[in-house]
């Protein structure tokens, strides 16, 4: 566990540690933003230029392994000459006026984390996309790179995304010697404790003041999105450019403030490295944040003008109204405004509707959204600041975004949510300053704590796990599953020269593991789902061979590999759907499951086939060879 916990905490210090002598170096500003983007381009080039070479002179894996820690190494050596600038970091002491929010932060993150892990041990992973991002991974680790993600594997169906999370991703695994899962499950944990805490930043930016700060902690911590978005829980490339995004804004915000505009050229980056990053999540982010520094900077040059605050608070104030009428508009008429232009079953499926929306927002937060965007929304219009004026409308113009009939735009709740809790936080501590008792105020402060982690463990216990429950636990993945998985990396050290087939699930979870070729994965074709639903319940043994020989990654042909038939207890489950199902990407057989009497008699029919030869088996699954 220790190894695991500081390759996750090496995913972040090694691109911020190369990311800040190079901005030393070049005399750039210090800002967050800019010096984890100069560290991640530069690993990407490093990995990249790494995988040209190996290739140009035919290097072993092994060998470019060694080359690329020594370079990665090298990078780090410069940070010594900043020794001093270091110094003074470790200097910082937490003075008294922060010392109660502190540790109130240090609390509330120790209870989301017991109610999200204390049934799901290590290294039990709850998040049933970090396998294609292990698939890719395990791509690196044997050499290739390649900005287009469709050309590391069929489990990516589009390229969404150029791989600088998988870079950085990769990276602590050259380093040391991890387990995957345990090493996500820990990214996982450092990934809460920072989308936490930038979430009361992001409310100390926009009010500095200490008690909506706190508030905004406490909705960091217990808001989770338990559908299509999943910010705060899990690691993900849309979840790191979120925040990073978020973060941006902050910098922003506070060069602003301090009557310092950050530039066009680092805006510009900025933006850009957030496209690339993520083209849906991170586009609307950049759109976002240009669209809020071209205000901001507006606002800069009417002070300069000395034109008084208070035309441009009339200004703001009418846009909020403006924003208030659309949302109220998209609302009335939702079911009339839609626009779907995928038109794709899996577009149709996570097309929400107005309903539904409603519905998962009520699962994240109770009625806590439903009366405290309101009231906060009420403050910022009546109240002359600046500031929780323009938190005001950005939130609402975000949360118009949202409520919009629009395939997949939950998703853009990775980041709109922070800006919403800003909101919140405000009307909440002005609720809890309008009563004058301290006393009432603790109550209702500690009613809301309450009530807020009640929802959370309701969300993510009965909304979200009551999915994945394996005997005592909650996990996507079984011991035995790992055990298979562990035993087909020590038998086949080169995964190039083997492919697997089973039903999608199975083989999207040992392709992650293992390196090992399936044909997509969770993604597999029709094809690729007609011929293994041909092989069960078939008695015939020569049939079930040729239907999984006959299977082929058009992109990665395998005709001479070791081919294996991997019959699990996802596998039956999976061949007791309904023909829809079996054909859809967005069904998968989530729950782990087990072997059972009847699954037995199909798997010795193929052991006393000559066709198979039965290499592993345990409670979970079944390995054959295809001879």
């Amino acid at each position: 566990m220790i190894t695991t916990l500081c390759a996750a905490i090496l995913f972040y210090l090694i691109p911020i540690s190369i990311g800040y002598w190079i901005s030393k170096v070049c005399r750039w500003r210090i800002q967050i933003p800019t010096i984890w983007i100069a560290g991640t381009l530069t690993l990407t080039l490093l990995v990249a230029g790494t995988s040209y070479v190996g290739k140009l002179f035919d290097l072993s894996v092994n060998i470019q392994h060694i080359l690329l820690r020594f370079e990665i190494v090298s990078l780090l050596v410069p940070l010594g000459a900043f020794y001093k600038d270091i110094r003074t970091l470790a200097k910082i002491r937490l003075t008294k006026h922060w010392l109660m929010p502190t540790i109130f932060t240090v609390i509330i993150i120790g209870i989301g984390l017991t109610i999200w892990r204390g049934n799901s041990p290590y290294p039990s992973p709850l998040n049933w996309d970090i396998y294609e991002h292990l698939t890719l991974i395990q791509q690196m680790r044997q050499g290739e790179f390649s900005l287009y993600l469709k050309s590391y594997s069929d489990t990516f169906l589009v390229n969404t995304y150029l791989p600088f999370y998988h870079v950085l991703l990769y990276i602590p695994t050259v380093l040391l010697p991890v387990d995957l899962f345990g090493y996500y499950w820990m990214l996982e944990i450092v990934h809460y404790i920072i989308v936490v805490i930038v979430s009361g930043w992001i409310v100390w930016s926009f009010t500095h003041r200490q008690r909506p700060t706190v508030i905004g902690v406490l909705f960091g911590a217990f808001v989770f999105e338990s559908y299509i978005a999943y910010t705060s829980l899990f690691h993900l490339p849309q979840t790191v450019i979120a925040v990073l995004s978020v973060i941006m804004t902050i910098s922003l915000i506070e060069g602003v403030r301090r009557k310092q505009w950050i530039g066009w050229i680092p805006l510009i980056v900025w933006s850009v490295f957030l496209i690339l990053s993520h083209f849906f999540v991170g586009t609307v982010a950049a759109v976002s944040l240009f669209i809020l520094a071209v205000f901001l900077l507006f606002i800069i040059d009417r002070e300069q003008k000395g034109i008084p605050l208070d035309n441009v608070l009339r200004w703001i104030q009418v846009l909020i109204v403006i924003s208030l009428v659309l949302l109220m508009i998209v609302i009335i008429f939702n079911a009339r405004l839609g626009i779907n232009p995928f038109h794709s079953d899996e577009s149709k499926y996570f097309d929400l509707t107005l309903a539904e929306k409603n519905r998962i927002f009520q699962n994240w937060y109770g009625l806590s959204l439903y009366i405290l965007v309101p009231l906060g929304s009420a403050i910022g219009l009546i109240k002359r600041d600046l500031w929780a004026k323009i938190a005001v409308l950005v939130a609402l113009v975000m949360l118009v975004g949202i409520v919009f009939p629009f395939p997949y735009n939950i998703k853009l709740y990775t980041f709109a949510r922070f800006y919403i809790h800003v909101v919140m936080s405000i009307g909440l501590g002005w609720l809890v300053m309008a009563i004058r008792s301290r006393r009432i105020q603790i109550i209702l402060f500690s009613f809301w704590i309450a009530i807020m982690s009640l929802v959370f463990t309701f969300n993510q216990q009965f909304e979200f796990k009551q999915y994945i429950r394996y005997h005592k636990i909650y996990t996507h993945v079984t011991e035995g599953e790992i055990e298979a998985a562990k035993y087909l990396s020590n038998t086949f050290s080169d995964p190039s020269e083997v492919f697997l087939v089973s039903e999608p699930a199975t083989q999207y979870i040992l392709e992650a593991y293992t390196g090992i070729n399936s044909q997509g994965g969770a993604y597999a074709d029709d094809q690729t789902r007609h011929l293994v639903d041909f092989t069960f319940p078939n008695p015939d043994s020569k049939l079930i061979a040729q239907a999984v020989k006959k299977v082929e990654d058009i992109n990665n042909p395998q005709s001479d590999t070791t081919r294996l038939f991997v019959v699990s207890g996802r596998f039956f489950e999976w061949q007791q759907a309904t023909m829809d199902q079996r054909k859809a990407n967005y069904f998968n057989i989530w729950r782990p499951r087990d072997l059972t009497q009847g699954d037995l008699v199909y798997i010795n029919t193929l052991k006393s086939s000559s066709d198979f030869e039965l290499l592993f088996e345990n409670q979970s699954m079944a390995i054959f060879r295809v001879k």
